[in-house]
């Protein structure tokens, strides 16, 4: 994942986050290839709980959580809000680190948070 193509999943989050309020979004990156400058940009997103003003210009809160991979940032998992760890699930046999994976598993997680069946 790169900074430029976090931008499409700025856009599936947005959504999720619109879908119901105070909703908890995963983005579950751990089987991914991120680089450093998207992994920042996604952990000051979760830290500062809003998307990019570019992508979102109400600004709405967003709790959002990152599922990063194991040697970024010397942690699993990224969560500004909850301080305790996150579970990373397996959403199909999607090659890991595809867009396809990445939005399979909000997909997966957005359907959880809303109570829906998967």
């Amino acid at each position: 994942m790169t900074a430029r193509s976090l931008q499409a999943l700025y856009v599936v989050v947005k959504r999720a986050n619109h879908l119901r309020e105070g909703l908890r979004l995963v983005v579950d990156v751990s089987h991914a290839r991120v680089e450093p400058a998207a992994m920042e940009e996604l952990r000051a997103c979760s830290d500062s709980h809003h998307l990019p003003a570019a992508i979102d210009p109400m600004q709405s809160e967003c709790r959002l959580s990152i599922v990063a991979p194991a040697d970024a940032f010397g942690a699993e998992v990224f969560d500004a809000g909850a301080g305790a760890p996150v579970g990373a699930g397996t959403p199909g046999r999607i090659r890991a680190g595809s867009r396809s994976a990445v939005r399979a598993r909000a997909a997966v997680r957005a359907r959880e948070a809303l109570g829906l069946a998967a």
